[in-house]
């Protein structure tokens, strides 16, 4: 899934990220609303939930806690998906993570072990929680507050940790409910980034759809009603 390089490339970038951390700054210290134009909507508003919470950009510092048990279905219901996407993807610079309704991460695939690394010092890892409120825009937490797929470019993230990446977020609901049960977020460095990454994201979090209703127990389950 990787995308085109270049030293032009990279320069266009590196502007990008500068002029987003400039108005980013703007908005934190001096509460001046951006410029009409200057980010896209769903992240203009999620940019303003983070100043509101008071969101630092530059430390990071998630809860961490353990899986609930009624999540033990979900995490069933994705393994056999996300490993074979995994194993489907053309270039393994990318990462799928998956989790709970509460923004906690239950687990991360990864086919390059160095993305995996960066991502753990930047605690996508298992055990953390992804709230917008404490970690700022992020393809979990976003998602999870305005319950809408997001896509989050480089500069984008609210922090400055996650800004060499870019994220797509897609929630996963309950086929019968229509209950938010969780997010998949699919992550690649920013220079690996594609059009193609929000549809198979997209796609992935359907098939787990698919699989929570085959997974579905009695009605009186936790897992098959929530």
């Amino acid at each position: 899934m990787a995308g085109g390089g270049g030293v032009s490339h990279g320069r266009r970038c590196a502007a990008l990220g500068e002029l987003l951390r400039a108005v980013r700054d703007a908005l934190i210290h001096r509460r001046e609303l951006p410029s009409r134009g200057s980010l896209r909507p769903e992240i203009e508003k999620s940019w303003l939930r983070c100043v509101a919470s008071g969101v630092n950009p530059e430390s990071l510092a998630p809860r961490y806690s353990l899986p609930q048990r009624s999540e033990s279905q979900l995490l069933r219901a994705s393994g056999k998906v996300i490993q074979q996407r995994v194993q489907e993807l053309a270039d393994p610079s990318t990462s799928l993570l998956l989790a709970d309704r509460n923004g906690l991460v239950l687990e991360i695939w990864s086919g390059d072990k160095d993305l995996a690394r960066e991502l753990d010092r930047s605690h996508s890892a298992p055990g953390y929680i992804m709230e917008e409120s404490v970690v700022g825009t992020n393809g979990v937490g976003t998602v999870l507050e305005d319950g809408l797929p997001v896509r989050i470019a480089g500069g984008e993230h609210f922090a400055d940790a996650w800004q060499d990446y870019t994220c797509v977020g897609v929630p996963i609901r309950h086929p019968i409910t229509r209950k938010l049960r969780g997010v998949l977020n699919l992550t690649a460095r920013y220079d690996d980034a594609n059009h193609l990454m929000p549809p198979y994201a997209m796609l992935a979090a359907q098939e787990i759809e698919q699989q929570l209703y085959l997974h579905g127990t009695a009605p009186t389950s936790v897992d098959s009603i929530e």
